[in-house]
């Protein structure tokens, strides 16, 4: 923001955070955790802002897709979403009644500004509890909205097992 827009009297912007050895003489520079709503046009802008390069695309399918642990089957599917997004692996998406183990809420929650908010959810099995192994999104936002409710398994832990073959698991910021 121009400094010229601020109003006079107001020593800092509030938030007013510089990175370390950017100055941009005459501006002001705010962080995007530093305010209370970030606006894109009228729609508010959630997590971050989004980046116009990055897509988020889901389609149904028929593959049979198995998620394991430890051999143990927790969800099984010929009806799955896959979620294709920017450089990232494909997200396959079960129906609950899909998934065959019990989920226990986790409290952990996170925000994508490209589908919305998620819950996570852990598992207990023979008594030991693997914590946020999956999430779902509520109501998605706009290209995502096919996921609500649906669960996905970070296979960066868990085994995925399309059409009979066992995947290699994907390296990720989550592995």
């Amino acid at each position: 923001m121009p400094a010229s827009r601020w109003r006079r009297g107001c020593p800092e912007a509030p938030g007013r955070r510089r990175p370390s050895g950017l100055t941009i003489p005459g501006y002001i520079v705010f962080g995007f955790d530093s305010l209370d709503t970030w606006l894109e046009e009228d729609d508010e802008a959630i997590g971050h802002p989004r980046d116009p390069y990055w897509r988020v695309d889901v389609r149904s399918s028929s593959q049979v897709v198995e998620i394991q642990l430890d051999g143990q089957t927790l969800a099984a599917s010929n009806r799955p979403l896959l979620a294709f997004e920017t450089m990232l692996p494909v997200r396959y998406y079960f129906h609950p009644e899909d998934v065959q183990v019990p989920l226990v809420p986790s409290p952990t929650r996170t925000i994508c500004p490209y589908k919305g908010r998620a819950k996570y959810w852990s598992l207990n099995l023979l008594g030991q509890v693997h914590r946020d192994l999956a999430w779902t999104y509520a109501e998605p936002f706009g290209d995502a909205s096919a996921l609500a409710g649906h669960v996905c398994f970070f296979d960066e832990r868990l085994d995925l097992v399309l059409d009979g073959s066992r995947r290699p698991r994907p390296r990720t910021p989550w592995s």
